[in-house]
């Protein structure tokens, strides 16, 4: 199945966010780079050994970094070769980050979502909750 999250046109918006480079919407930019280059150690350092990340599409519930891991290194390697995930909408508020993303499959297929909810504490990702239903991508 591919996972892939879309927000309102699969732009990137990011730069309108209140994003700072330590805020919370930084944190799910420096995972979307992080996941985009494949490196998935980039990518866990994000999570602590606390984190959950719920409704995600290849696994409803995960928790902790060995979790996680299994299933980040799952979604990559299902993702495009290049800019798999693209994120737009970002906003902020406190420290929970709202956004909408587009995944690519490594067969071209889009997956678009919005409404994804992480909550940032030091500059981590301790929840991560994605919407139950997906919008479809623009043509």
């Amino acid at each position: 199945m591919s996972a892939a999250l879309l927000l309102a046109a699969c732009g990137d918006d990011s730069a309108d966010a209140e994003s700072s480079d330590t805020g919370p919407a930084a944190v799910i930019e420096a995972y979307t780079e992080a996941y985009n280059s494949g490196d998935i150690d980039a990518v866990m350092v994000l999570f602590t050994e606390d984190s959950v990340v719920t409704g995600h599409p290849f696994s409803n519930k995960s928790e902790g970094l060995l979790e996680i891991r299994t299933v980040q290194i799952e979604d990559i390697s299902s993702g495009a070769s290049e800019n798999a995930y693209t994120i737009s909408n970002v906003e902020v508020s406190g420290d929970t980050v709202t956004w909408d993303h587009l995944w690519v499959s490594d067969d071209g297929s889009e997956f678009c979502q919005t409404g994804q909810t992480a909550v940032i504490e030091d500059g981590k990702i301790v929840s991560w909750t994605w919407p139950t239903a997906s919008s479809d991508c623009p043509e």
